[in-house]
């Protein structure tokens, strides 16, 4: 089924230099953005991320055009830039380098975003191959405008992103009305529940976007009569024009979004934070709810754009704190914000008289208070000390005690010490005892001795928690000098572990690490309770595994205790821990040997090699299988010879994590797989897959061979031994096997083939078929064929070499062969499949529907289509009319308009119950008003 995309074609766009000009083209560059630009993208840009990063993001925003250039595209980096840098959410490569895409470049990246690129083809199957490989196996993906504006010659890349620009009605000066479809999604965020009018470009999407595979975000509220437009100029009989969406594909995630065409939507704090929400959704860091808005069992209520017509990028006028004091809950937050961006650029007058009028209204009893915990938030970073008494006062409403108390901890002036401790050490409410602790330690900046001593209490937890995250050399000693006894032990050993902890992670020199040595030895010897010796034991072994402290425990103490301390050591690194383990190894219960193997497993080591080794000879089964995973993690090229003894174990278990270990083994620049590569490796199938699993391409002329030269008579094989001679590294010589040994090494070797095959084999797989025996030999010879004609680099030459082969194939061959043109896009495939679909076997002519059926292309359903009408036969027109119903189904590039109008017409040829129920079972999965008109035609009494 073809799909009319519409195409704006200008001249592309090249390089992109980050911090002065953008090369569109040879002779034309976009100039620096002026200082209003900078400063106004940087005062927009959010100050925080919502989530926090899992790890270190790396975005790649790829702004090639080869087609419309956007002038707001150095507008857009720069904003992608900024809140990178500014939320720490992740960091930016900017580029618009083909090269990018080569997939070992592309692994780099967590998610790539396309800032209004137009018209990229990728031509270069590799880099088609690598985008969608990259998205579906975990990464993101997200468009800005023009992201849309994409792959014309390519169905996959589209269905990606979501759809396709077709054209935009609203232009850039049009103020247009913006639904929001999702109030409380956790990425509509920034607009807190509202519709609202922007000045903007807006697109009409069309190709593969549908409600049934994307969650809608924000559309144009058609409900306006401003946004209606002639009808020549809409596609969309639906009216409905979607502007951000995010979905999944496979394990990725895409977010989309058509705002970016005007320069000042990046000057916009609303659609900063939206976009910012939308890539850490992207890059896997913000959860949030995928599923497709016509799924949704109970679909949310969408809010419409209000009465103000004020488009969203001038509602930023500085409202009065007087304005602001009756703000509630649920208001809009953009006044608030711009208030709170102001004021953190004030200078220190401007400051001054806001503290007072702040303190003021605090007090007074008509502002709200939802306002005063804001107005206490704010003193706390411009704050002196004459807003302690009111923040101190604040603390007595339960409504304002979390606000004030956060406010005290931030206040810089030192009196905020006293006005803490005293509601440590005086406030009868629990609660705020500790949040005021917490406080405290939050101000270890703004501490003196008397005031640790004040608040120094073994009986209070808030008081411990305190000195703990004030976590200063004073703190710790206070905490060291508090006597206790009893109950009292765990909490104030958790108290000194953290406040020493702390200490160590501020200031990690060698006079803390060697205090925090002392106070943990100190600590487990002085430790009575089970719990306090776990805990300070996992504290001291981290810092020093071979302390003396750690081994007054005798070895028949409390298993919790002495494993904590093996694995700690095990897992340390430290040459002398490792010693002292095998030194007693033979004393060490067997259950501990095998915590710290398997602790070595999650945290490797090659110190700990030598442990390992004396556990592999171990006669305990489950102590070496312990070893031989450790032995993966922690190992490298001389591991091989200590594990390939293993892999031949009657003991199922050890040769499948041998199996696993030596597949999972590192590289180490070639060397391990050279070692794996034994002379007699060939005639081995666990070798041969194990290699085969870990891509060591040299094999795979030794694979092709012995999938022909495996002799089963009591003779030599010389075939073999010749063979694998002339192909392999090693020279072999090898004696005779039997039948079933035979069939196992030739599966192998086929499986071995499947895994390593790469585009250009396809003349080197084709022959193979004459050496099937069984049918695993079939199924991975399948596979490797599937691969291989689906990634030739010349798809007319694939369908050419398989073509050929067909005549002479035997039955089962020319299945496969069939499948396999059917995965060849070419005119020479099509063709070649047509013809067989007249073939006058009608052997041929069904294998070649079936081949088909399973395809799932367009390509597929149009010849499924035309040889509904073509046949003769009623069992072949019954195959290809479920084949198309099914195909039609599975397809994600069709839209869900065109899907109903496909299977109108399929109903019109179903001419038995049969495919009729398929038709109405496919229709009943489709969500829309089409749909649902359709089944009243064709079931009306199922719909009942």
């Amino acid at each position: 089924m073809n799909i009319a995309l519409h195409a704006i074609m200008l001249p592309a766009l090249a390089t992109l230099a980050a911090l002065t000009t953008l090369d569109a083209k040879p002779g034309e560059t976009f100039p620096p953005l002026t200082a209003r630009e900078t400063s106004a993208i940087d005062a927009a840009a959010p100050e925080t991320a919502r989530a926090k990063p899992q790890k270190p993001r790396k975005l790649l925003v790829f702004h090639r055009t080869e087609g419309f250039v956007h002038k707001s595209i150095p507008n857009a980096s720069h904003a992608l830039q900024r809140m990178g840098e500014r939320t720490g959410a992740y960091t930016v490569t900017l580029s618009d380098d083909m090269a990018q895409f080569d997939p070992a470049t592309l692994a780099a990246y967590d998610a790539v975003l396309f800032n209004n690129t137009s018209q990229l083809k990728f031509e270069n199957p590799a880099h088609r191959q690598s985008l969608l490989d990259f998205v579906r196996n975990g990464k993101g993906l997200i468009g800005i405008h023009a992201g849309s504006d994409n792959f014309p010659t390519w169905p996959e890349g589209q269905a990606l992103m979501g759809g396709v620009f077709h054209s935009h009605p609203w232009v850039a000066k049009d103020t247009v009305a913006v639904k929001n479809d999702d109030p409380a999604h956790i990425l509509n965020t920034a607009f807190e529940k509202r519709g609202f009018w922007i000045t903007e470009e807006i697109y009409q999407i069309v190709g593969p976007y549908s409600r049934e595979k994307q969650r809608v975000l924000l559309s144009l509220d058609m409900s306006r009569p401003e946004n209606a437009r002639p009808a020549a100029k809409i596609a969309r009989p639906d009216n409905d024009f979607p502007i951000s969406w995010l979905k999944t594909e496979s394990k990725g995630r895409v977010f989309y979004t058509s705002l970016g065409h005007n320069k000042d939507i990046f000057e916009t704090p609303q659609i900063l934070q939206h976009l910012l929400d939308g890539i850490q959704y992207a890059l896997g860091d913000l959860q949030a709810d995928a599923i497709p808005s016509a799924q949704l069992a109970t679909p949310p209520t969408p809010a419409l754009a209000p009465d103000d017509k004020t488009p969203i990028q001038k509602l930023t006028a500085l409202p009065t704190l007087a304005a602001l004091s009756t703000y509630e809950v649920g208001d809009p937050l953009a006044p608030q914000l711009a208030y709170e961006k102001h004021l953190r650029a004030a200078p220190p007058a401007q400051r001054a008289a806001a503290e007072t009028d702040l303190i003021a209204l605090i007090a007074a009893p008509a502002t709200t208070t939802a306002a005063k915990c804001v107005f206490a938030n704010w003193l706390g970073w411009i704050g002196t000390e004459k807003s302690i008494p009111t923040l101190t006062a604040a603390v007595k409403d339960p409504a304002l005690a979390h606000a004030a108390i956060s406010a005290l901890a931030t206040i810089s002036n030192p009196e905020a010490n006293g006005a803490l401790s005293s509601l440590i050490n005086q406030n009868h409410i629990e609660s705020i005892r500790i949040e005021a602790a917490n406080a405290y330690g939050q101000r270890r900046l703004h501490y003196s001795p008397d005031a640790l001593a004040e608040i120094a209490n073994p009986h209070s937890t808030a008081a411990l928690e305190a000195l703990a995250n004030i976590a200063t050399p004073d703190a710790i000693e206070t905490l060291r000098a508090l006597s206790f006894s009893g109950a009292q032990e765990i909490p104030h050993t958790r108290a000194l572990l953290a406040a020493t902890g702390n200490l160590l992670r501020r200031d990690p020199s060698a006079k803390n690490r060697n205090l925090a040595i002392d106070i943990y030895a100190g600590t487990l010897r002085a430790a009575t309770a089970l719990t306090a010796q776990i805990e300070t034991a996992q504290a001291l072994v981290s810092l020093d595994p071979v302390n003396q402290a750690l081994f007054v425990f005798p070895m028949d103490s409390d298993p919790r205790l002495r494993n904590v301390i093996a694995c700690g050591m095990a897992t340390s690194g430290n040459a002398g821990a490792i010693e002292l383990i095998t030194g007693n190894y033979a004393s060490i219960p067997a259950d501990t040997i095998c915590r710290m193997l398997t602790a070595l497993a999650t945290k490797p080591t090659a110190t700990a090699l030598p442990l390992i080794d004396i556990a592999l000879a171990s006669e305990n089964p489950d102590v070496q299988l312990a070893a031989i995973v450790a032995a993966a993690a922690c190992g490298d090229n001389t591991t091989v010879a200590k594990l390939l003894p293993f892999l031949s174990s009657k003991n199922k278990d050890t040769a499948a994590a041998t199996f696993a270990a030596l597949t999972q083994l590192p590289d180490c620049d070639g060397k391990t797989n050279s070692a794996l590569r034994i002379p007699d490796f060939a005639l081995q199938p666990n070798l041969l897959l194990i290699l085969a699993q870990r891509q060591d391409r040299t094999i795979f002329p030794t694979a092709l061979a012995t999938t022909a030269t495996i002799n089963t008579t009591a003779t030599t094989t010389t075939a073999l031994a010749t063979t694998v001679s002339a192909t392999a590294a090693t020279a072999t010589t090898t004696s005779s096997v039997s039948a079933s040994t035979a069939d196992t090494l030739r599966a192998a070797a086929f499986e071995a083939i499947a895994l390593l095959v790469r585009p250009g084999d396809l003349p080197q797989i084709l022959p193979l078929a004459a050496n099937l025996k069984r049918p695993a030999d079939r199924r991975e010879w399948t596979k490797a064929l599937y691969t291989a004609a689906a990634s030739h680099p010349d798809a007319g030459e694939a369908a050419a070499l398989l073509q050929k082969q067909l005549p002479a194939a035997t039955p089962a061959d020319r299945a496969s062969l069939i499948a396999a043109l059917t995965m060849v896009q070419s005119d020479t495939a099509k063709t070649a499949l047509t013809a067989m679909l007249t073939d006058s076997d009608i052997d041929v002519r069904k294998e070649t529907i079936r081949a088909l059926s399973s395809a799932r292309t367009e390509t597929a359903y149009d010849l499924l289509i035309g040889h509904i009408a073509a046949a003769t036969d009623t069992t072949e027109r019954l195959l290809a009319q479920r084949g198309a119903i099914d195909t039609l189904d599975a397809l994600t590039t069709i839209s869900t308009n065109d899907k109903v109008a496909a299977y109108r017409n399929l109903w019109k040829t179903a001419g038995t119950q049969e495919p009729k129920d398929a038709i109405i079972a496919a229709v009943k999965r489709i969500k829309g008003t089409a749909a649902a008109a359709l089944l009243k035609e064709i079931a009306p009494a199922k719909t009942k």
